[in-house]
């Protein structure tokens, strides 16, 4: 389940715990978290990756403070408790560059400020979202300890799923009345980073020069960029049906080597669209591996790896054991655009003449099974 393995990823990734300064990018006070142990993800707005975790002890009397390890650009700030059982989301803000900031309060109350005035219309717009994230967090963790005492997960979902979705709803349309209202201000452009890409295509030409190019110049970019793939995706989602021929593509194998699609042609090849954060990916693996040993010298395998950093990558082929071709995709094309990927893993079966036959999404015994009457 995404929360369960949410939780287990905060907690299989702490580090060194920070110690309290007066120098501290973030600090506060919070109540009902004495002695405890709270976990921080900073994400780059960049690209949305290259999160760290740290763990960040509460003092005895309610004190905390980080200093962030990389505070060059802007980051999401997550702070969380989190174990295996159990979702607390405190806060999440935009950390600015060299800007100080201040959480105070407890769950279902807190109160965000700083150095920057952006801070106090965080703070505005957290207040506005905050219910909805403390019910989905309550709603997630009932869930999960569920699940930890027996229940099976089909059913758990079947229950919570609904629940879950209404509260997500409800958070989206929070955050997109608050962006319509404040589309002079730089806050607008945070609140619409988790917006689906339709409603952020109707605001975006909205919003006034002056935030465009302001502070979160870097956010309005992202947002921008996201827009232009989206559009991109859809439009190649529509033009690979099958029948219809495989973009042919370059990229860096393994060993720095170029690799090119079409290098194959004569042969029936699976594209294997996947990453190491991948959970499904992961855990289909094995039968990755069976279908290749099988259909060896019938077919070539092309893992392409997404939204990884080249060291997780490579480590992730290397524990696992992948006896096949591999490559990264870097962005330059957007190989992962450009074939319409929505969900990972997807696998695409291309032909000898370079003609897509078939897209699967999601790790799903059916691909296997056309994959051997393919062969036969």
């Amino acid at each position: 389940m995404k929360l369960k393995l949410f939780a287990t990823t905060c907690a299989a990734t702490m580090l060194v715990a920070c110690q309290q300064n007066k120098s501290a990018d973030i600090s506060g006070h919070l109540q009902g978290f004495e002695n405890d142990t709270i976990y921080m993800q900073a994400v780059s707005i960049k690209n949305g990756q290259g999160f760290y975790v740290d763990t960040v002890v509460v003092q005895p009397d309610g004190s905390f403070s980080i200093n962030l390890k990389n505070n060059v650009e802007l980051n999401n700030i997550y702070l969380i408790k989190s174990d295996e059982t159990s979702i607390a989301r405190i806060a999440n803000f935009l950390y600015l560059p060299g800007k100080a900031v201040e959480v105070n309060g407890s769950i279902g109350d807190i109160t965000i400020s700083g150095e920057d005035d952006f801070y106090a219309d965080c703070n505005e717009l957290w207040s506005k979202v905050e219910t909805f994230i403390v019910k989905s967090d309550s709603l997630g963790s009932e869930s999960m300890k569920l699940i930890a005492t027996g229940a099976s997960q089909d059913s758990v979902m079947a229950k919570y799923m609904p629940l879950l979705d209404e509260q997500l709803s409800q958070f989206l349309d929070a955050q997109m009345g608050y962006v319509r209202q404040n589309l002079d201000k730089d806050v607008a452009l945070y609140a619409m980073l988790p917006l689906p890409t339709d409603s952020v295509n109707v605001v975006m030409p909205q919003l006034s020069e002056s935030v465009k190019s302001g502070k979160l110049a870097d956010v309005y970019q992202s947002l921008a960029e996201r827009c232009k793939n989206e559009m991109l995706r859809n439009q190649a989602i529509e033009s690979l049906k099958e029948g219809n021929e495989a973009p042919d593509f370059t990229l860096k194998d393994i060993d720095g080597k170029d690799f090119k699609l079409s290098s194959l042609r004569g042969k029936y090849v699976v594209l294997d669209f996947w990453g190491s954060w991948c959970g499904w990916c992961i855990k289909g693996i094995p039968d990755m591996k069976a279908s290749y040993a099988k259909h060896n010298g019938k077919v070539e395998f092309v893992g392409i790896d997404c939204n990884d950093t080249e060291q997780d990558w490579k480590d992730a082929v290397k524990e696992h054991d992948m006896p096949w071709i591999h490559v990264r995709n870097e962005g330059n094309p957007d190989v992962a655009v450009m074939y319409g990927i929505e969900g990972y893993p997807t696998k695409i079966i291309v032909d000898k003449e370079g003609k897509i036959v078939k897209k699967i999404v999601g790790e799903d015994p059916a691909f296997y099974k056309f994959l051997d009457e393919l062969l036969k």
